[in-house]
């Protein structure tokens, strides 16, 4: 493998860590928004918004070496910071 197929490798794999964090972030979301346990509630709530800064830092290094990123990534971040606001957390966009 030379320099630039590592790197795109990495970029791949750095995507499917997105996508991955993402689709956890919005399990542990769904988690929260349908319990009326109030201690599961919280700790969904805190994993969901960890996971989202995660993907967020992630997705944003991402983004500065490529335009394009996956729609399906975009858009489960985009639930994903709706489903955190309705759940009263502030969320940067």
């Amino acid at each position: 493998m030379n320099l630039e197929e590592n790197f795109a490798e990495l970029d791949k794999n750095a995507l499917n860590f997105v996508a991955t964090e993402v689709s956890v972030s919005l399990t542990f979301a769904k988690l929260a928004r349908d319990t009326s346990d109030y201690d599961k509630r919280t700790r969904n709530v805190a994993n969901a918004l960890r996971g989202y800064e995660t993907a967020l830092y992630f997705l944003r290094k991402a983004i500065e070496r490529h335009d394009a990123v996956s729609s399906h990534i975009t858009e489960g971040m985009k639930i994903l910071r709706c489903m955190l606001r309705e759940m009263g957390q502030s969320i940067p966009e």
